[in-house]
């Protein structure tokens, strides 16, 4: 089932990015952010209603959650300023990179291992950013 899910995000996430550079052609970022989080808040009420039992959860587990769940909206916050100002035909490829960085830091601190053919695809996903972003 996982991999129907990957498939579902990157069709609506390839779209959202169209979307999100139509959106921005007549508003400031911030108008995005702020009235595009309503649509986040529903969710937030609707997960809350389904999910009322199951979420209690110990203080430090909270913690990093509040912590990664921060570096995710500063993430979409400079995603959404580039969009602003640059192409969305090179901002969604270029910030699709962030996979490698969550690569690099697993196998720095989590200890996870990548194999010779996945290390092999991440250079060939940088070579591809760095085409795609050049400017003809």
């Amino acid at each position: 089932m996982w991999l129907v899910y990957a498939l579902l995000s990157l069709l609506f996430w390839g779209i959202w990015g169209v979307v999100t550079k139509v959106a921005l052609l007549n508003s400031e970022w911030y108008h995005y952010y702020v009235y595009g989080s309503i649509v986040t808040f529903a969710a937030v009420g609707v997960i809350s209603l389904v999910y009322r039992d199951k979420l209690s959860l110990g203080f430090t587990d909270v913690k990093v959650i509040l912590f990664a769940s921060l570096l995710g909206v500063l993430g979409y916050i400079f995603f959404v300023l580039a969009m602003n100002s640059g192409k969305a035909s090179i901002v969604v490829p270029l910030t699709a990179l962030y996979p490698v960085v969550t690569v690099i830091l697993s196998v720095l601190f989590l200890r996870e291992s990548i194999s010779t053919n996945q290390w092999i695809g991440i250079i060939l996903a940088i070579i591809a950013i760095i085409l795609i972003s050049m400017e003809s």
